[in-house]
């Protein structure tokens, strides 16, 4: 009887989870250079840059939608909310043309917490030589990262946790470009 309990127990939805995380893999190696990656491409129109302040004390939840007709969800900034914390915070986001990445500067500073989500099931374009590598687009999925730019021409990987399917959420240690990357 017990062969048939074990025999009936589902696998993981994406794979097996005997193999590392790629997501941890990349937040625990070096920097990589930007010519070792490949960038997630967004197919259809750039959400719109934006900038939001708000009392610091209160935190803000910023989602970052594409135009009409889908409104599909691009990026989730969460700031928590900081009791002790006096005045505003003023945040800029800028999404990059035709790529999962975004540029966020903070006035006066980037408050402590606070988050990034990518939101991808909508308008994800995987790069055709990605593909070719990863054969299909869940092994790519499975592959990515969250990554800041450098001035050197790097990224430096962040643990990214997956909170649902076709979402990376990283905490934003830094203002600054952040990319949705996987390795060549």
């Amino acid at each position: 009887m017990l062969a048939v309990f074990t025999a009936c127990t589902p696998s993981p939805r994406f794979g097996g989870a005997t193999g590392p995380d790629a997501a941890r893999t990349l937040a625990d190696g070096p920097p990589v250079p930007l010519d070792q990656l490949w960038l997630m491409e967004r197919a259809g129109t750039s959400p719109r840059d934006t900038t939001v302040t708000f009392p610091t004390a209160n935190g803000r939840v910023i989602v970052l939608r594409h135009p009409e007709p889908d409104n599909a969800t691009f990026a989730v900034i969460t700031v928590p909310a900081d009791s002790t914390a006096s005045g505003t915070t003023t945040l800029t986001l800028e999404p990059a043309p035709g790529r999962y990445g975004l540029t966020i500067t903070a006035e006066p500073a980037l408050p402590a917490g606070a988050t990034l989500r990518f939101s991808y099931a909508a308008h994800f374009m995987a790069p055709p030589e990605a593909l070719a590598r990863y054969r299909t687009l869940a092994l790519l999925e499975q592959a990515l990262g969250v990554g800041h730019a450098t001035p050197e021409g790097n990224l430096t990987f962040i643990a990214a946790t997956r909170p649902a399917a076709d979402m990376l959420l990283a905490p934003l240690v830094t203002e600054g470009t952040w990319h949705l990357a996987a390795r060549r």
